[in-house]
């Protein structure tokens, strides 16, 4: 994956992460979870084919460390006095050690390749790509700032040098090859056109963006900004492959997307982000750039709409139709409740829905949870037949009441995930408001029942 250059003469250190994990030896026991765990990553991120060399950094670094620690362990168990210098430093670094590699590349698991270009199979899944990038830059980038911390630096003079090192010209390296990759793929592998588009009248909009695109590249090439700038250019690029490489005669898109892809809404649109962060990242043009944050937030608008027929296509109408028609056929002590879960499902039907707050994820699981609403509500109106024979002790209440209860645990979950669980506590007081209703309306007509009769 990735070496170092040694003097001239001598042969080249292999510092690839396959190559540091098979020098690992066993160490003492309290370092074992460490062991295992440099081991046991070196068996995917060795496979990984972006990030080579930063990632490579945080793994051999972090190795240097286990070997550090190793050495006080020695040191303290060979000395014929009290070392509680060399007990205390090694025993500061094992717990952030371990925190680092527990860290290291555990978001999303399941990508085995971390491949340098975006999926081609549809727009959720290349934006999917695009959040698992930036997550794992943040996470190298982290790791490498935690290992210059004393609880490392203090173990060794040689190790503090070697932490401290700066890692810029590796993670500059990683981004050079990530752009040169996309560039050599919009400039020469991908060869739609502007025939392939709709450009308005006169327009040229792929050309248009192909060009702002190579200006990029060649300004972060050439003159690389800081972290932020260069993370935003590369991440403008990626978004900017989706529609390319989605709208190939080879590709397996639907029609229909296809078509939305091809709009001029959606080139414009393109256009517009990529021209402004070409002015953003041009030194000599920096007094008419727009403010990062602008940026930023139009590459977020950007991504909406990339992802606005995906949340619209997943049609919940039905459901929500059948979930009102539900709500006049189930008797107390249900009901209250059972209306309380229908309007909170139809709030966020009517949010997910909003161009806004667009998320083809959420209107997903959204319409999963309507769909066992819609199972726990049914089995709440056919488990109560008659309300005179029913009774709050019954092991049939319970059992629909618990049912109910854990639907709403769901849709509280759907809250967490949009950002809005600030909001679930009054939520929750008007479902447990409800429940005292249902109970004391059915104990009223009970009583009310047991008057008349008696």
């Amino acid at each position: 994956m990735s070496s170092q250059n040694s003097p001239q003469g001598s042969p080249a250190i292999d510092l690839s992460i396959a190559a540091i994990a098979a020098k690992i030896v066993d160490g003492y026991p309290a370092t074992d979870l460490i062991r295992v765990l440099l081991r046991y990553i070196a068996i995917d991120a060795a496979k990984f084919g972006r990030d080579i060399k930063t990632s490579s950094q945080v793994y051999s670094k972090s190795y240097m460390v286990y070997n550090a620690i190793q050495d006080l362990m020695k040191k303290v168990e060979d000395s014929t006095a009290i070392d509680f210098i060399s007990f205390d430093k090694y025993t500061t670094a094992i717990t952030p050690l371990e925190r680092i590699l527990l860290e290291f590349y555990a978001n999303s698991p399941e990508e085995k390749t971390r491949n340098v270009l975006p999926p081609a199979d549809g727009v959720d899944s290349a934006i999917l790509f695009i959040d698992i990038w930036e997550s794992d830059r943040k996470m190298l980038e982290k790791a490498l700032n935690d290992l210059q911390s004393q609880a490392f630096t203090s173990l060794s003079n040689d190790l503090a040098s070697n932490l401290q090192a700066s890692h810029l010209t590796h993670r500059q390296s990683d981004d050079l090859q990530m752009l040169r990759e996309l560039v050599q793929y919009l400039n020469t592998t991908n060869k739609v056109t502007d025939r392939d588009i709709v450009n308005p009248r006169g327009a040229r909009l792929l050309t248009s963006v192909k060009k702002s695109i190579r200006s990029i590249a060649n300004a972060v090439t050439r003159n690389p900004p800081g972290e932020a700038k260069t993370a935003l250019a590369i991440k403008t690029i990626l978004i900017s492959y989706i529609p390319f490489a989605l709208i190939t005669p080879e590709a397996t898109t639907p029609t229909e997307w296809k078509e939305y892809l091809r709009s001029a809404q959606i080139w414009q649109a393109m256009e517009s982000l990529v021209q402004h962060l070409a002015i953003f990242v041009d030194p000599p043009a920096q007094t008419q750039a727009l403010p990062q944050h602008d940026i930023e937030e139009e590459w977020d608008k950007f991504k909406r709409l990339l992802l606005k027929r995906s949340a619209e296509g997943i049609d919940t109408e039905g459901e929500m139709m059948e979930l009102f028609k539900l709500a006049a056929n189930i008797r107390r002590p249900l009901h209250g409740r059972s209306v309380q879960l229908i309007r909170i499902l139809f709030f966020l039907n009517d949010h997910s829905r909003d161009q806004k707050n667009n998320s083809s994820q959420l209107r997903r699981d959204l319409k999963f949870v309507m769909g066992e609403s819609i199972d726990a509500l049914g089995h709440a109106k056919e488990a109560i037949k008659d309300v005179r024979t029913i009774a709050l002790s019954d092991d049939e209440y319970k059992k629909q009441d618990n049912e109910l209860k854990v639907t709403l645990g769901k849709i509280g979950d759907l809250f967490k995930q949009i950002g809005l669980y600030d909001q679930w506590p009054e939520r929750q007081k008007n479902y447990d408001d409800a429940v005292k209703v249902d109970e004391s309306h059915l104990e009223l007509m009970k009583k009310r029942l047991s008057n008349t009769t008696s």
